[in-house]
């Protein structure tokens, strides 16, 4: 009963977010885009709240099913793209979650610990499309897609500082060097995926090389 209390809880919050992305519209897709973004990243402070793997599973993997039928019907406008079908990074988000804590579950650790890879695909890469498109310095191609040295820079700088205040109120676990360890591997990578795998890559690898380096 609590599993599915915990998993309406985070449904019911990530649906509201997403719905309501749709009213930032008029403010440009790709505010609204990021506005989602971020909030929806927030249900990771609800899930290590309640600290259960398998609705900590069950919440980003019904959502990515979600988001394939938005993919089709469009549900939620607020954060789809012109060339949505360039690109399934909204469905990838939520695979990347499941993976993330399938993660701690496996490695038998509680699902907050593993939150610090996280924090560089919430903030960090919301604000590198933001700057990387504000400042648009040093522009380069990975497969086609375009990335910034702008958009790098404040992905490194925001990871830095969302893993910084997350070991500082939730771990304590890593000491500063460490720190900026995991933030330059998450920019690493986010710097070479490409269409929206990302999502998927900054958490899962960043978590992967860590755990084995640190």
């Amino acid at each position: 009963m609590d599993i599915f209390i915990e998993t309406v809880i985070g449904l019911f919050y990530i649906i509201l977010v997403l719905k309501l992305s749709n009213l930032f519209v008029n403010f440009g897709k790709e505010f609204s885009r990021k506005c989602a973004h971020i909030m929806v990243s927030n249900w990771w402070f609800i899930a290590i709240y309640f600290n259960n793997y398998f609705s900590g599973i069950a919440v980003p993997l019904i959502m990515a099913i979600i988001m394939c039928l938005s993919y089709k019907f469009h549900i939620f406008n607020g954060i789809e793209r012109e060339n949505q079908h360039l690109s399934f990074g909204t469905i990838y988000f939520f695979l990347g979650l499941v993976l993330l804590i399938a993660l701690a579950y496996c490695l038998n650790k509680p699902i907050n610990q593993l939150g610090i890879f996280f924090m560089p695909l919430a903030y960090g890469d919301s604000f590198a499309a933001i700057f990387g498109k504000l400042f648009n310095w040093h522009n380069y191609k990975i497969l086609k897609c375009t990335k910034s040295l702008s958009g790098n820079i404040a992905m490194f700088a925001f990871s830095l500082i969302s893993i910084y205040i997350y070991n500082y109120f939730l771990l304590n676990q890593y000491n500063l060097p460490q720190i900026m360890f995991i933030a330059i591997i998450a920019t690493i990578v986010e710097g070479i995926s490409v269409k929206g795998s990302d999502n998927i890559t900054i958490p899962i690898i960043s978590a992967l090389i860590c755990e084995v380096i640190l």
